[in-house]
């Protein structure tokens, strides 16, 4: 004769729930592991912009102390001003020519 085992459903449903656990903590430490990836590849992503922009500021500096761009700079300037000056001889003849009566 068979015995009569009344506890098998328990026992199979602690099995269930071992397994519900077991995909929790899996899915747990592939989230973590996501996360620490994400962040290590933030950390490589911002290492090398910090090293762009470290390698274009002493480009920036080198092409600042270039004398022939001083000069440029110093040219652009004059013609500036000189603009600046025609503009007000302009209005000053202007001003001579209405008040001239011949």
């Amino acid at each position: 004769m068979e015995d009569i085992n009344f506890f098998s459903y328990y026992i199979k449903k602690n099995k269930n729930v071992l397994k519900k656990h077991n995909i929790f903590y899996c899915f747990l430490v592939i989230c973590i592991i996501g996360i620490i990836f994400y962040g290590l590849l933030n950390n490589i992503k911002i290492r090398n912009l910090t090293n762009e922009v470290e390698l274009l500021e002493k480009y920036f500096i080198s092409f600042n102390e270039d004398d022939r761009l001083k000069e440029i700079i110093d040219i652009k300037e004059n013609i500036r001003v000189l603009k600046e000056n025609e503009e007000s001889l302009n209005v000053l003849e202007n001003y001579v020519n209405s008040r001239d009566f011949i």
